[in-house]
């Protein structure tokens, strides 16, 4: 797809190698925001808050 993009453009190339268009956009885009990352081990609920919330 790199390849035939350039020289024949997006719609012709999907048309050629049978992928739709909207396959093309979401695998070859460059996303505008970071990629979100997972909560590291500082935000487990530790015994003691779990106690405290609890209680409430």
């Amino acid at each position: 797809m790199a390849v035939l993009v350039p020289q024949i453009g997006v719609t012709a190339a999907c048309a050629a190698v049978g992928r739709s268009r909207s396959t093309y956009y979401r695998r070859y885009r460059e996303s505008s925001c970071p990629s979100q990352q997972l909560p590291g081990e500082g935000w487990r609920v530790t015994a003691a808050d779990e106690s405290v919330t609890q209680g409430i």
